[in-house]
């Protein structure tokens, strides 16, 4: 028990020290799809042939696609930095979509408030969130870059294509060093920034690490879409997920 709580006010302690110190960044993240990518093991042959399809064009395009997160003291926002190969590359624009990026997530401290910009065939939606997580924080330490990073695991609920309760632990790698509470993917709330995070078959990494102290820059939320909350937009996405496969 003492050990436990040695670790939590050490994990603290940067926060605490740098809390008054002005900092902004920008991080640029690429991902690597896992050894074992989208499984097809115990499907059809058809079924099986579109999932080597979705790892031959994840790993073949993994060099042409970044995500940007800019953050400051209070805030950050995350998005696909653009690629114009992608208007006219459709398996480009295909993994894009599997990877994420029709999402712009903007985070804030202050409100505990995650809002994802997410584009659904043309039409833009602001869906809102909390950003504190029920995150399991580990002792288990690894270095990215220069920095020292601890593990942190969260166990997240979601309703899949077939209207089933699944869950997914989803790991983060996280550092004290940059005492900011953001992430990739609109993830957060950790004692430091998440420079590599474990979901589902992807990790995405941090690739670049540019950090100004002393300085700051304004981030402001999405503005243009239409807001609704996280449990409506997925009954919606639903919705239209089952009316395109009635059409079918």
């Amino acid at each position: 028990m003492k050990r436990q709580i040695v670790s939590i006010i050490f994990l603290i302690i940067p926060l605490i020290t740098f809390s008054q110190e002005i900092i902004s960044g920008k991080i640029i993240y690429k991902y690597q799809l896992k050894e074992k990518g989208f499984e097809g093991e115990g499907k059809s042959e058809n079924i099986k042939s579109v999932f080597n399809n979705f790892n031959d064009n994840l790993v073949a395009n993994k060099d042409k696609i970044s995500f940007e997160l800019v953050f400051n003291n209070d805030a950050s926002y995350y998005k696909l930095v653009k690629n114009l190969d992608s208007d006219y590359n459709k398996d480009l624009s295909f993994t894009i979509l599997i990877t994420g990026g029709n999402e712009e997530v903007f985070t804030s401290n202050k409100s505990d408030l995650k809002i994802k910009k997410i584009d659904v065939f043309g039409d833009f939606f602001l869906v809102k969130s909390k950003l504190k997580e029920a995150w399991k924080l580990t002792q288990e330490s690894k270095k990215i870059d220069h920095y020292t990073c601890y593990k942190a695991i969260l166990e997240k609920e979601f309703i899949d294509v077939n209207n089933k309760k699944k869950k997914l632990d989803i790991e983060a790698w996280y550092t004290p060093e940059i005492p900011v509470n953001f992430g990739p993917k609109g993830f957060g709330g950790l004692p430091g920034l998440i420079l590599e995070l474990n979901q589902g078959s992807f990790v995405f990494y941090a690739h670049k690490i540019e950090i100004k102290k002393n300085k700051t820059i304004i981030i402001n939320p999405p503005s243009k879409g239409k807001t609704i909350s996280e449990e409506a937009f997925s009954n919606l996405f639903r919705k239209i997920d089952e009316k395109r496969k009635d059409k079918n």
